[in-house]
């Protein structure tokens, strides 16, 4: 019997459980992040080729095994993806392929640059790619 708090990781044979059960999530959380997904392919909206389902954390934002995304329209790293690659980070996407993504923003390569622990920092409002990229790529809730 499958738990009722899995998340999907990367490709559909891949799955990690929740490091807490469904109810200790924030609702934050539970809207944007711990949706449900028993198959990769009741992934819609997003498409599949941009919707994600891995991304690497940056070192100093990790604390719990998984990457908060705000919704559109909040303008903060709720966590702070990796930037270990040249300045970027290597994106997976549902239909299976990857992408490498470099860091647009001189704001998002600051926040990289910082050391210790890197929580909640701003983004530029209303003009980030950096993260309007990633935003863009989590899928709806519930998985449409």
């Amino acid at each position: 019997m499958k738990p009722a708090h899995v998340q999907v990781v990367g490709e559909a044979r891949l799955l990690a459980i929740a490091s807490k059960p469904v109810a200790a999530f924030t609702l934050m959380e539970l809207l944007v992040v711990s949706a449900i997904i028993a198959l990769l392919s009741q992934i819609r909206e997003p498409s599949p080729a941009r919707a994600l389902v891995f991304i690497d954390e940056h070192e100093g934002s990790i604390e719990n095994g998984r990457l908060v995304i705000a919704p559109r329209g909040n303008w903060v790293w709720a966590d702070f993806p990796a930037s270990r690659h040249q300045n970027g980070g290597v994106l997976s996407r549902a239909d299976g392929h990857v992408a490498y993504w470099r860091w647009l923003e001189p704001n998002t390569l600051s926040i990289a640059r910082q050391k210790g622990w890197i929580q909640g920092p701003s983004a530029v409002p209303g003009q980030d790619r950096d993260l309007s990229c990633v935003q863009d790529g989590v899928p709806g809730v519930p998985v449409q």
